[in-house]
């Protein structure tokens, strides 16, 4: 049995989840800067730049769900 690296199953699994917004043109990635949607924008970039999927923004999101935000 051959181990798929993290980088291949976050990959796949983006796929799996979204595969009709990944081909739009006007694809907007809510980013709050939490480790969620850090790894899902990498990803994102990564599968951009290799023309896998449309180009998409990027907007900050603040939920003011933690405290430390604040601070």
């Amino acid at each position: 049995m051959v181990k798929k690296s993290t980088d291949r199953c976050l990959i796949d699994a983006v796929f799996w989840h979204f595969p009709p917004y990944l081909r739009q043109r006007d694809l907007l990635l809510a980013f709050s800067g939490g480790l969620d949607s850090t790894v899902l924008l990498h990803l994102l970039v990564r599968l951009r730049d290799a023309g896998q999927i449309a180009p998409f923004t990027a907007v900050h999101v603040h939920h003011g769900l933690q405290a430390m935000v604040h601070v």
